[in-house]
């Protein structure tokens, strides 16, 4: 087993939470540790995750949040090296051990993406598929998912940040950057977002965030200039 710890956090996601921990399980080298977070889910979410209680790692405990979940998950894992995924996406069955595989051949670096590409949900409506503009082609995955990252780049980063719904993951791969800390993308897929109604999220929602990530990206730029 590679010496990797899989952080799945989870809440409302029955209609596709056995393809996700399926495409983890199957995987061409398994992770020695799967620890799946159900945040507080009011559908059959837990009941799910039971029926692979000999595979994972269970935490079931009250809504808390998305970042607040993925930092629960990293505070949990007892190894190095950390993977994500979300709980309606896949991974390809060789993510772990291509991406672990770069990481050795590179030992300088730290973090580590792939390529991403869309799909659309089976429950989509026609008339919902025909206004999606599906990028069908794989592309650059600078996302959690695609991610692979050792834990001590989060003593320089910080954790996710918990007052953001949206963009805490933009937020932390800026504050990566702003730290100059060195990422690699290998050209390779790894990551199958699904779009579906409930990935469709508000725009509106959305915009809150990001207004909320510049003001954070310029507190911080004030800070370190001491002004």
């Amino acid at each position: 087993m590679l010496p990797i710890s899989v952080i799945i956090p989870v809440f409302n996601a029955e209609k596709h939470l056995r393809q996700a921990l399926d495409s983890v399980l199957n995987q061409s080298q398994s992770a020695s540790e799967i620890i799946v977070i159900n945040d507080g889910s009011t559908d059959n979410t837990l009941q799910i995750l039971n029926g692979y209680a000999n595979h994972i790692k269970i935490i079931n405990r009250e809504n808390k949040g998305p970042a607040f979940t993925v930092n629960e998950g990293i505070s949990l894992s007892k190894n190095d090296w950390l993977c994500f995924l979300d709980a309606d996406d896949l991974w390809t069955n060789n993510k772990l051990e291509k991406q672990y595989e770069f990481a050795l051949a590179n030992p300088i670096v730290k973090v580590f993406f792939g390529l991403s590409e869309q799909f659309l949900s089976d429950e989509l409506t026609e008339e919902q598929k025909s206004k999606i503009a599906l990028i069908s082609n794989p592309q650059k995955g600078i996302l959690r998912s695609t991610m692979l990252v050792h834990r001590s780049i989060f003593e320089k980063t910080s954790l996710f940040d918990t007052t953001l719904v949206f963009g805490e993951f933009i937020d932390w791969f800026t504050k990566l950057k702003e730290h100059n800390i060195p990422y690699l993308v290998q050209d390779e897929l790894f990551h199958k977002r699904r779009l579906h109604p409930n990935s469709l999220t508000s725009k509106k929602e959305h915009l809150k965030d990001f207004a909320m990530l510049i003001k954070n990206k310029l507190d911080r730029e004030r800070k370190s200039k001491n002004i």
